[in-house]
């Protein structure tokens, strides 16, 4: 399926897997090389290459290897939806809790990773007499594009935005996987660190009669709101973005504060679909407090370093 396909199939104008590297980069039987031992303890920025051994088509014994660092790209794809208001389990509001973590996290990776960012729903996205769909408004590109030494620039615009509207996560992962298809990177490592509290919702082409209601039962009513295509739960559609995404080698964490527990099924099936799955239960990372979302959203951004 196509960008455009899939733009068409939702909001007109539209707009967090196990932790490392897919497999251990060091060959069977060389576990215990000395130069891997050495390596262990050496620092994520230098770029560590595995099962490098001096003599084997390599430099002279002796001599250090040369290693180099792949680019990294990152798109942070964060939830900014009314519900962010809320307050984790241990009392702190989502939204204040995410920005805290954001900015420990995302200062230590900076200068290894360009991080770029699209929020859902765009700033100014409030419902109103006669726009019931203005909850749903998406940019058609990025807020920022990913450049190295971002977190400053990000955090700003976080803060200059407070959480409104309702979740668009499709149509905000495909504004993200637009920008790679446009800026491919053979070479390149690239990621999408989606972080959401709800289920998606947005597409005004579902039928309300039979869909599943991300709100109450009254919200998907036609005769109560005349908005309510837009309350239906969009997983199909999300995941066919996620699974695009990764089909052009970009691929998803997917990270579920609290407030998603009632969808964790969904949020699964699009981590699953995003390639960077927890291999535990659930499979995507759980942030029910603010204490976890700092640890997951670190787990995270530290993976996305070891993998350069």
């Amino acid at each position: 399926m196509e960008w455009s396909a899939l733009s068409r199939a939702g909001v007109p104008g539209l707009a967090l897997a196990a932790l490392g590297c897919s497999g251990d980069p060091r060959p069977p039987g060389l576990t215990t090389d000395p130069i891997d031992a050495a390596f262990d303890d050496a620092p994520v920025s230098v770029g560590v290459v595995r099962g490098v051994i001096p003599g084997r088509g390599g430099p002279p014994s002796g001599t250090p290897p040369s290693l180099t660092c792949r680019r990294a790209s990152a798109i942070l794809v964060i939830d900014r939806s009314g519900s962010m208001r809320g307050d984790t389990l241990d009392g702190v509001e989502k939204w204040g809790a995410l920005l805290a973590a954001l900015d420990t996290a995302l200062p230590r990776i900076e200068r290894d990773v360009a991080l770029g960012l699209v929020t859902f729903p765009q700033p100014g996205s409030r419902g109103g007499a006669g726009a019931p769909d203005s909850v749903c408004a998406l940019r058609t590109t990025l807020d920022l594009e990913p450049q190295l030494n971002a977190a400053s620039a990000i955090l700003s615009r976080l803060r200059a935005t407070p959480p409104e509207g309702a979740t668009p996560t499709a149509g905000a992962v495909e504004v993200a996987g637009r920008w790679f298809a446009d800026h491919p990177d053979r070479d390149g490592e690239r990621y999408v660190v989606l972080a959401t509290d709800g289920a998606p919702n947005c597409n005004p082409s579902l039928d309300p009669s039979s869909c599943i209601c991300t709100g109450a039962a009254s919200s998907c009513n036609p005769s109560v709101n005349p908005s309510a295509p837009i309350n239906c739960l969009d997983d199909d559609r999300t995941l066919a973005a996620i699974g695009l995404v990764r089909r052009q080698g970009v691929l998803t964490y997917v990270m579920g504060l609290n407030g998603a527990e009632a969808f964790s099924g969904v949020l699964d099936a699009m981590a699953n679909a995003g390639g960077r799955a927890r291999a535990a239960t659930p499979r995507f990372y759980p942030a029910n407090s603010a204490t976890d979302l700092a640890r997951e959203l670190s787990s995270i951004t530290s993976s996305i370093v070891n993998c350069r």
